[in-house]
């Protein structure tokens, strides 16, 4: 008889105490959320003092409304050109050169109070891509002279401004460093004067950016 007591009892305190605390699930929380944006970037920054425009775009997954993770990809938007290049023994070899510069990758960042109107935010980006100096009258392989490629981080420090539950406006300012670039030469004249293409600190510089983010920003009615 006291078995059977004793039984009961531990059943009536395992039934209060699952009532009591219900079990939690990290993807099944009421409170956890994942949604997403894409976002067109411009960013404004210098090519070896000069100014130079990059444009492009990303998207990310965000999770509970602050943590992202997702991709991106940016281009020289802005015409830049390319000096003189001449041969062995001094002749000009072209004269219409320019050159581009294409990366893409992760793009990870977290959102702090994303609740208030305006708040911030850190981000990085993590790519991959090339420098190409072509002819400046085609785009094609077979007029490309050289392409160094390169790796690139770029963190960043942000601020957003919530302007509906699906449109944010995001700036921010953070500084592109840029590693890879090959140390070969061309022959910059006549007398055989023999100069790097480019060098990493040609575009390793601040940058300030914005994006337009379209996407779920407020949490979904359950």
């Amino acid at each position: 008889m006291k078995l059977q007591l004793l039984g009961v009892a531990l059943l009536l305190t395992m039934s209060l105490s699952a009532q009591q605390d219900e079990m939690r699930y990290l993807f099944g929380d009421k409170n956890y959320s994942i949604s997403g944006f894409g976002a067109p970037i411009y960013e404004f920054s210098t090519y070896d003092g000069a100014f130079g425009m990059y444009a492009g775009g990303g998207g990310a997954v965000i999770f509970n409304n602050t943590f992202f993770i997702g991709g991106f990809g940016m281009a020289l938007a802005t015409d830049h050109t390319f000096p003189e290049i001449y041969s062995e023994n001094g002749n000009l070899i072209e004269s219409e050169l320019s050159f581009d510069m294409g990366y893409g990758g992760l793009w990870i960042g977290y959102i702090f109070m994303p609740k208030n109107p305006v708040h911030f935010g850190i981000s990085s980006k993590f790519g991959a891509g090339a420098i190409t100096v072509y002819d400046s009258e085609f785009r094609y392989s077979d007029y490309e002279y050289h392409n160094d490629f390169i790796g690139t981080v770029s963190p960043q420090l942000e601020i957003e401004m919530n302007l509906t539950p699906w449109f944010k406006v995001n700036i921010g300012a953070g500084y592109r460093f840029v590693t890879g670039v090959s140390d070969t030469e061309y022959i910059a004249d006549a007398t055989g004067t023999r100069k790097a293409y480019f060098n990493d600190s040609d575009f390793s510089a601040p940058y300030g950016n914005i994006s337009l983010m379209f996407g779920g920003f407020g949490r979904k009615k359950k």
